[in-house]
Parts: structure tokens; sequence; C-alpha cells
């Protein structure tokens, strides 16, 4: 099995550095391209969730 330990490191070391990172400055660039990645990912499972509540499949619970 491959070790993935260094890559995870080392992504959440950029993960870190991303967070510490004025706003400003996360809105240029592939930064910005990331962020709004990440806004239409959010906005998609959203939707999905509430699909899924929407349908009554709940496990009745």
């Amino acid at each position: 099995m491959l070790d993935t330990t260094p890559l995870t490191a080392a992504v959440d070391r950029f993960a870190d550095r991303l967070r510490s990172a004025p706003r400003s400055r996360l809105q240029r660039g592939a930064a910005a391209e990331a962020l709004a990645l990440a806004r239409e990912l959010s906005v998609r499972a959203q939707r999905l969730e509430a699909a899924g509540d929407a349908s009554g499949g709940g496990d009745g619970g």
C-alpha cells in the first residue's frame, strides 16, 4: 500500500497557509478560483441535501 503521509502533511501545511492568509490575497489568482470552486461545491452539496430531505426518504427516526 502506498504511504500518503508526506502528501497529506504537505496538503495540511498548504491549507494552514491558505487559512492564515488575508482575504484580499485569497481573492487573487488561483486562490480566487479555488475559493469559487469551494463555494460552488458547497452550493451543490446543500442542494443535494435539500433534495434528500424533501424526498421523504429519511430514516423515520
